[in-house]
């Protein structure tokens, strides 16, 4: 039996997909994928540091 399960991010807290899973054989499922918002929040800090880096050297 194939049910619904509403995926959730463990950084932000945001439900953005949603897949099945086999009840009987998956009791609990945990799947790592790199949410968008992220990575383009990590890239903008990592571009804010380099740029500060680099005019103190």
């Amino acid at each position: 039996m194939r049910v619904k399960v509403v995926l959730q991010c463990t950084e932000t807290g945001d439900r953005n997909y949603i897949t099945t899973k086999n009840k009987r054989n998956n009791l609990f499922v945990a799947l790592m994928r790199f949410f968008n918002k992220i990575i383009k929040s990590l890239n903008n800090l990592l571009h804010r540091l380099s740029h500060h880096l680099f005019l103190l050297s």
